[in-house]
């Protein structure tokens, strides 16, 4: 008898654990202006590379270009979503293609910004966080499997 009522605490214990989980999953993120998201990016690109003024004031336009591109991008990710229409192909192509180009035109920017050591420290900051992304991603991607089952 003791047992089960073990297992029913533990199994109750559990079962609030993860509802708690999920709550805080739930919360919504703060929503910052562009500017607010330039300025705390071009802040920790300070902190990495040791930045001098003129390089803070170059990378800041960037970086609120870069940010407002984004938005309006996320922007119309969601519109399409919410209107349940899949893109072509074509358009698919055309999307990554111009990705693709902005990341070769960001690199190139960056490379006349920064010194050759700076440059080399930023692509490395890159590479690790681009593994930890495709961890987390992993790991949300197994999550998803583990509620579908459920």
């Amino acid at each position: 008898m003791k047992k089960v009522i073990t297992l029913a605490l533990m199994a109750l214990f559990t079962l609030s654990v993860a509802a708690q989980e999920g709550r805080k999953k739930q919360q919504k993120k703060a929503e910052f202006t562009v500017d607010q998201i330039a300025t705390i990016k071009t802040k920790k690109m300070t902190l990495l590379l040791d930045l001098n003024l003129q390089q803070q004031q170059q990378i800041l336009a960037i970086n609120k270009q870069k940010v407002a591109e984004h938005k309006a991008k996320k922007a119309e990710r969601k519109k399409l979503k919410e209107s349940d229409q899949k893109p072509t192909n074509a358009q698919l192509f055309e999307r990554k293609n111009k990705q693709l180009d902005a990341m070769i035109a960001h690199k190139a920017e960056m490379k006349q910004i920064l010194t050759a050591e700076q440059y080399e420290t930023w692509i490395e900051a890159r590479k690790k966080k681009g593994k930890r992304m495709k961890q987390q991603k992993g790991k949300r991607m197994m999550q998803r499997k583990r509620m579908r089952r459920s």
